[in-house]
């Protein structure tokens, strides 16, 4: 597999069981209720270690890059019925150490130019420019099936995210993270969507 230096981005969620009842007139029931209590705390950290190696060794399993295009030159990254490209956003790609890499918008205007959505601008995501509109709640996001508004550019703007639930989400592209909710993988042969995909290793 390749290296790559730059790639493009779940919430666990802790629970508490709480205990209680009437007090007990006989010190056996005082005994029997912590021993109870005693059994159902060790239980659910038995219960929370075995979740948790669970998901460890899925991350293990599915690994830690993601599919992207190979290349030799610009071109190769290019839609073949797009003769502008390479060229401004968003055809704006570049290849560095043979993977593909989309340049991004640079300004407001190239997302008014590509969408009608009111709002609509540039911001940088881990520093790639996307054009998107802003939410401020799961509510702004209604017209993006299965979406929520959990993502964060990097000047603190929200925006819709949608992730991956099962392997068939990824769609030929990595398997699903769940614990994430991002396609990864581990291997070339888990990058089939397209020909000429690879698996990139984060940094």
């Amino acid at each position: 597999m390749t290296d790559w230096t730059r790639v493009a981005r779940a919430a666990l969620v802790a629970g508490a069981l709480a205990c209680g009842g009437d007090g007990g007139s006989t010190t056996a029931a005082t005994a029997d209720t912590a021993m109870t209590t005693a059994t159902t705390s060790a239980a659910t950290s038995e219960a929370t270690a075995a979740t948790a190696e669970a998901a460890s060794s899925e991350t293990a399993a599915i690994g830690e890059g993601v599919c992207v295009r190979a290349c030799a030159e610009p071109r190769d990254c290019c839609p073949p019925d797009v003769v502008e490209c390479p060229g401004e956003y968003p055809h704006a790609w570049s290849c560095e150490q043979g993977l593909c890499v989309a340049g991004g918008c640079t300004n407001d205007e190239q997302c008014a130019a590509l969408s009608t959505v009111p709002g609509v601008g540039c911001h940088a995501i881990e520093g790639v420019g996307v054009c998107f509109t802003p939410c401020a709640g799961d509510g702004d996001c209604a017209v993006i099936p299965g979406s929520t508004c959990s993502g964060l550019a990097d000047d603190g703007v929200g925006f819709c995210r949608t992730g991956c639930e099962s392997d068939a989400d990824c769609e030929g592209a990595g398997r699903c993270e769940l614990a994430s909710g991002i396609c990864r993988c581990a291997d070339d042969v888990d990058c089939t969507a397209r020909e000429g995909l690879v698996c990139a290793l984060a940094p």
